[in-house]
């Protein structure tokens, strides 16, 4: 008996850690505190634009199918004042081109669909270092990047 209450007081506390663990592991893809650090600010294409110039690198990946993942591919992004980006994918261009946002029916931005690139599909969230394309709202993958360089230009 005593084996037996030993054993699930180990196995409630197992699983008590790892329900810790995950919760932070969330924490990059907290939308309360994305939702709470955009309402805190006057959020308009130009916002989102200059916000966004610099150079950014891919961290993490979530989606209901997968969870949470850390990003298997060096992935950066350059967003320039002149509203041009490119993505290099493991030191090699994946593609570049000219940004476009448009706002969808809830306030919230994102590029307009001709850009061609699966990291950068979704809704922009930024706030601090962060950026969000948040595309798990339609069932599809959020990207999480960290800003590593402003661009000089960037007001």
């Amino acid at each position: 008996m005593r084996n037996s209450f030993l054993i699930t007081a180990f196995l409630i506390i197992s699983l008590l850690l790892q329900a810790c663990e995950k919760k932070d592991e969330i924490a990059g893809f907290d939308m309360e505190y994305f939702s709470e650090c955009n309402g805190s600010q006057v959020i308009d294409s130009a916002f989102i634009a200059n916000k966004l110039i610099g150079t950014w690198k891919w961290e993490k990946f979530y989606s209901e199918k997968s969870g949470i993942k850390n990003a298997d591919k060096n992935v950066e992004v350059t967003f320039s004042p002149n509203s041009t980006f490119s993505v290099m994918e493991n030191g090699q261009l994946l593609v570049e081109g000219t940004t476009a946002l448009s706002k969808d029916s809830y306030g919230a931005y994102g590029f307009d669909v001709n850009i061609h690139c699966v990291y950068l599909y979704g809704r922009i969230y930024i706030c601090d270092n962060l950026a969000l394309f948040n595309l798990s709202y339609i069932d599809g993958g959020d990207h999480l990047f960290k800003r590593i360089q402003n661009h000089p230009k960037a007001l």
